[in-house]
């Protein structure tokens, strides 16, 4: 099984760091999934015989946002390890998507998604794993 978890980050051209946007999912409050009632970057797992992560990636931004993306706006930013509810240790991959626009999109799972400026994004109760790849994003921005 692969994990994938998608970061739309919003460029906000001029603007200082933290006031920049990136879309974050508030996730279902229900037993059984990872970091329920939190905060977290969308994302999901393979289904089936699935292996390749941005294949996977670009089914669950369609499946969560009704979004189509390229292959070619998918950049890696991290691979990691990741230990599901079950214990199971699995590859996870951290995508990222460059917008200059917001882009309509609709809620198909979760509470609700919302882009949120970075500073807000830090104050989250993030899972570790998200807030440390955040962090990371913050370190290496461009």
């Amino acid at each position: 099984m692969i994990s994938v978890n998608f970061i739309f980050v919003l460029r906000n051209r001029g603007a200082p760091l933290n006031d920049q946007f990136a879309l974050v999912q508030l996730r279902d409050d229900k037993e059984g999934i990872l970091y329920p009632g939190q905060w977290a970057f969308p994302g999901g797992v393979s289904k089936g015989k699935e292996r390749v992560p941005k294949r996977i990636a670009k089914r669950e931004i369609n499946e969560e946002l009704e979004i189509d993306v390229s292959s070619e706006e998918l950049t890696l930013f991290k691979e990691v390890q990741i230990t599901r509810v079950s214990g199971e240790v699995i590859k996870g991959f951290f995508f990222i998507i460059f917008l200059d626009a917001v882009i309509p999109f609709l809620c198909k799972e979760g509470v609700k998604f919302e882009f949120k400026k970075f500073s807000e994004i830090l104050n989250l109760d993030l899972p570790l794993q998200h807030k440390n790849i955040f962090y990371e994003l913050l370190d290496r921005w461009p």
